[in-house]
């Protein structure tokens, strides 16, 4: 079988250049290795292990670039790319031999000049060489192919590694082709991967650590800067390998760029191999080649053993005439056993070695950015996506091709080019990937930065509903992700249009609601430079989200979105933000208009910046049409363990008062409502729901206990918190009693121990899904019941609260209508296909134990953050949902202030939904305990406004319940769902007293 190499037969036009390029990189690399070689071996006073090792290095950098710049010149130039296997199995089995014999010979070399400058009376018995032999020898040659043998079962198990060179190949791509599991594999090879390249790099540098430590001693100025100049010009060879070697390797695939990695891989291959001969050939003009830096060095360490045998004189304990000076040929006698290479002329040279290679580096960076390797290093993927039928995958890239693909006997894709002409936008992409996720609804308010989004999402179907604010469109979205278990999705413009959702998205995060926010963005070449609207937004949302991402490319929009979208629901689900800036979402033409200089460009300032725009131009939209995968990526979901499943089955069963408390969490996706109810109704065990949990068991279950919870709590014997934390809604963990046995699930950690170190201790903590785990139990527990005494005594407790509710209703108040009457009247006429949204202070607590959701799902509160003003986003996402349902929304009069504008939204979409206003002119709640505390009311009064005429005015219908009509408030109600079902949104104004109801409840 043959396969092709495609690489930069797709850019004929760089072709020639880039063979001139190489081949000349290839002839300085060639000419200065051999020298060195060709030096030592002539030389007979050069036959030392440090030289023995450079030799040998040198070899080994010969034999790479043979191998690998070679075979890529010779592609260069030929027509017909193909390559058999056997020949890149041949060529993989010296590269793989060559990069590890290197590796190996870096360490050694190290450790050569850390017994040199810090032992070197010792440095002939350390480093003795028992049997070196001659460099061109044939022994020399064996010893460096030596270094294949243990190469061979991974040339054979990978045969085409992704990455050009290193300690070890990487086998990533290889793993992915694989039809077997490759985590652990992966897992071994990256752990292998740390012990090659980082320990041996670590090893390197601790040794010159000590180097430094010894030469910073010496009392010299000269000796010192000539000692730093050596081991800056070797570290130099050391690190460009090895910081190369650890981004190729030990990078994590999530956050791997293959376009950087590939851009590593072509330094890494024509460079890396040229430092050598540069640095170890570099001498003054007019010296001998004894007296170039492999010579030079010995001097060095001659004057440098005399200084130290000269303090070991004076102790005492060495002779002078132990280190005289040797005659002939102006060396002394440890010059040959001392080992280093220094280049003469002081520290400069090596500086500006450095200089070259970071200034090349920040050349090819500059490079990558402006898009100008785009089209040299992103071809993997092109052709991966289109493949012609009858193609196998393609695989890795052969090494030293400078990440050719290889593709079974087919054509070069045609080049990626930016198509100048095309009316499409970034915005198509981002509303293709959420159709492909299945959103069928974004919220937003309209802004200029993200308006060809909008345009898209229209066209595809998705309904598009603007807010009159955005904190609204965030809630809608929020509402939508509960009750669907799928991604809500909103979207806001810049700058004040992003920090206007703050409060919605942080009431997601606590929520664990899975959002998707899409936020708009100045142009990316005016971030940071005054644009308008432009703020530092990914700073602001990192702390308030799982993923925060900014595209900075059209063509990172489909990725990216399907990363933020499969995070928001992995895990513990939460809120996750994607930037667009508005050059990635709008038209090259337009992009282009905004970018291009008004006036022709005169002179040299004006000409690089007229090219780095055009260059930032064409790296925005290359690649930007490609066809890419645009559906949901897998969800990561946390399981609980067979094991402690049976263990807290095992603990259940021996329970005798056992008891339940349920939370948001349970209802998450995978597991149905009705399986998860199911579940819960065939255990049997008395519940208390929380949360979204609320109606899980439908109205008036048997199990379902509604009052005296921590009273319960109390005297329970095993506690099942399940998707509930111990956090203030259970008094930070002290309603449970010490000697109850408490098991504990929650998919998130953190959360589920909260507190646990203080006032509680759980027996069993389970990490893993709610929902799924509960039906293990049930499974577990095979049909066990319990004795009926336990629930009816929680049962006569209920019977006795709602008996005191009761009567409080009946009691009549100083003015108005009796809140506790009236929402007793709600709960009777609230129809069987509603939905409850619920909003407020002292009202809402009041409706909490009075009015019960008529099934899983019909509850929507803010939860824990307690935010005011989720009203009308929870209800414009409901009545979207589910358009069968009724949607009634409990407003307190103060948080219904938020919400009044958002009947306009109502109007205009035709959303019918009923507001329900306990106006009771005032925030109760925080008066409740302002007043008797601190004796005033300042700040919680207000009045007993119409709303229900100010919804009228926004196109609503409005209706009003007092102490004038109190005996028609089930009339006035059922108007109220009439007209409701009409298709308007109603406002009903229903003006209460104040009761003691509500006495003792926590406001802060």
């Amino acid at each position: 079988m043959e396969f092709v190499l495609v690489g930069f037969s797709n850019l004929p036009d760089l072709r020639t250049t880039l063979f001139a390029l190489f081949f000349l990189t290839y002839l300085v690399t060639l000419s200065g290795n051999v020298t060195i070689i060709t030096t030592i071996h002539v030389d007979r006073t050069l036959h030392t292990p440090m030289y023995h090792f450079l030799a040998v290095l040198s070899l080994s950098e010969t034999c790479y670039t043979l191998v690998t710049i070679s075979n890529m010149l010779a592609h260069l130039l030929m027509e017909s790319q193909a390559i058999s296997i056997a020949g890149c199995g041949a060529q993989m089995f010296f590269f793989l031999g060559l990069g590890c014999s290197h590796c190996f010979l870096l360490n050694l070399m190290g450790y050569d000049r850390y017994v040199a400058i810090c032992h070197p009376l010792r440095y002939s018995v350390i480093m003795r060489p028992p049997s070196l032999p001659h460099p061109g020898s044939p022994g020399f040659l064996l010893r460096v192919l030596g270094g294949f043998d243990g190469h061979q079962h991974d040339l054979l198990l990978t045969l085409l590694p992704q990455r050009p060179r290193g300690a070890l190949l990487r086998h990533r791509p290889v793993l992915r082709l694989s039809c077997v599991g490759s985590a652990g594999i992966a897992l071994g090879v990256f752990f292998l991967s740390v012990l090659v390249v980082l320990v041996s790099f670590l090893v390197v540098l601790l040794c010159y650590g000590f180097i430094v430590a010894a030469i910073v001693r010496m009392p010299s100025a000269a000796s010192r800067h000539k000692a730093f100049s050596t081991r800056a010009a070797h570290l130099t060879v050391v690190i460009v390998p090895f910081g190369c070697a650890s981004i190729i390797y030990l990078q994590p695939e999530s956050r791997g760029n293959p376009e950087q990695d590939r851009l590593v891989a072509v330094f890494y291959t024509v460079v890396t191999p040229l430092l050598n001969p540069v640095v170890y050939n570099s001498a003054q003009p007019g010296e001998r080649v004894r007296d170039c830096p492999l010579s030079a060095n010995l001097k060095e360490h001659a004057a440098r053993l005399v200084w130290k045998a000269g303090c070991a004189r004076k102790a005492g304990n060495l002779r002078a005439s132990s280190v005289a000076p040797a005659k002939g040929r102006g060396r002394c006698h440890l010059m040959e056993t001392a080992a280093a290479a220094a280049p003469p002329g002081g520290i400069f040279p090596s500086f500006l070695l450095l200089a070259f290679v970071a200034l090349a580096a920040a050349a090819l960076g500059a490079a990558h950015h402006l898009g100008l390797l785009f089209q040299l290093m992103h071809k993997y993927e092109i052709i991966r996506k289109s493949r012609l039928p009858g193609r196998i995958a393609p695989l890795p890239t052969c090494p030293g091709a400078l990440a050719l693909v290889l593709d079974h006997l087919a054509p070069p894709p045609p080049r990626a080019q930016v198509d100048k002409t095309s009316i499409q936008h970034g915005g198509e992409n981002v509303a293709a990937v959420l159709r492909a996720h299945g959103v069928r609804f974004l919220f937003t308010l309209v802004g200029g930065h993200i308006s060809p989004l909008l345009v898209a999402c229209e066209k595809l179907g998705i309904r598009v509903v603007d807010t009159r604010h955005e904190v609204t469109a965030v809630f809608a979205a929020d509402a939508v992700a509960r009750l669907t278990g799928t991604v809500g999705v909103a979207a806001v413009t810049a700058g004040p249009g992003l920090t206007n959702t703050v409060t919605a998205l942080k009431n997601a995060q606590i929520a664990q609601s899975p959002v998707l926010l899409l936020g708009g963005a100045a142009g990316t070449l005016l971030q940071n430079r005054g644009a308008l609207q432009a703020i530092d937004q990914m700073s602001l949302f990192q702390p308030l989200c799982k993923f925060c991402a900014s595209v900075r490319r059209v063509r990172d929009i489909v990725p990216t979105l399907r990363a933020a979208m499969a995070a928001a629901q992995s895990g513990t689900p939460g809120p996750v933000f994607v930037e667009l800036p508005v050059d990635v979402l709008y038209p090259y033409f337009i992009v282009q208009k905004e970018l291009a200089p008004a006036r022709p460009v005169k002179g040299l300032m004006g000409r690089v910046v007229s090219w780095y725009l055009e260059n930032h131009l064409a790296n925005l939209f290359a690649g930007a049409w490609e066809p890419q995968p645009e559906g949901p990526l897998p969800v990561d979901i946390p399981w609980a363990s067979p094991q402690q499943v049976q263990r807290c089955v095992e603990i259940l069963s021996r329970a005798k008062r056992p008891l339940i408390v349920l939370g948001s969490q349970a209802l998450l996706p995978p597991i149905p409502a009705d399986k998860l109810r199911t579940a819960v109704e065939t255990l049997g065990v008395p519940c208390f729901l929380g949360g979204m949990a609320r109606g899980l068991l439908g109205r008036n279950h048997p199990l379902h206990i509604r009052q005296n919870r921590s009273a319960a709590l109390q005297k329970a014997d095993v506690v099942l918190l399940a998707g509930i934390v111990c956090d203030f809604r259970l008094s930070y963990g002290r309603v449970l009693s010490h000697s109850s046995k408490i098991i504990i699930v929650n998919r998130n950690r953190k959360e589920m121990l909260i507190n646990s170190d203080i006032f509680w201790k759980p027996q069993e903590a389970v990490q893993g899904d709610v929902g799924s785990f509960v039906v293990k139990l049930v499974e577990g527990l095979g049909g066990q019941t319990w004795a009926s005494d336990w629930a009816e005594e929680l049962r006569r407790a209920d019977w006795q609260k709602e008996q005191a509710f009761r009567e409080k209703a009946s009691r009549p108040v100083a003015q108005h209508l009796n809140p506790v009457r009236v929402l007793q009247l709600v709960e009777e006429t609230l129809p069987d296909n509603s939905i409850l949204v619920v909003d407020g202070g002292d009202f809402v607590g009041t409706a909490a134990h009075l009015v019960q959701p008529r099934g899983p799902l019909c509850w929507l509160d803010p939860g824990a953050f307690g935010t005011l003003g989720v009203g009308a986003g929870f209800a414009l996402g409901a009545k979207l949902c589910r358009p069968d349902a009724e949607v009634w929304c409990l407003f307190g009069d103060g948080a219904f202030g938020y919400s009044l504008i958002e009947f306009d939204t109502f109007v205009r979409h035709k959303i019918p939904v009923m507001a329900l206003i306990g106006n009771d002119a005032g925030w109760t709640q925080i008066s409740r305990e302002q007043v008797p505390s601190l004796g005033s009311n300042v700040a919680c009064g207000l009045a007993y406004t119409d709303y229900h005429k100010a919804a009228m005015g926004l196109g609503a219908q409005g209706l009003l319940l007092s102490r004038e009509n109190e005996d028609q408030v089930v009339k006035v109600l059922r108007d109220a769902q009439r007209q409701c079902r009409d298709g308007h949104p109603v406002v009903l104004n229903i003006l209460i007293g104040r009761t003691d109801f509500r006495d003792g409840s926590i406001a802060v």
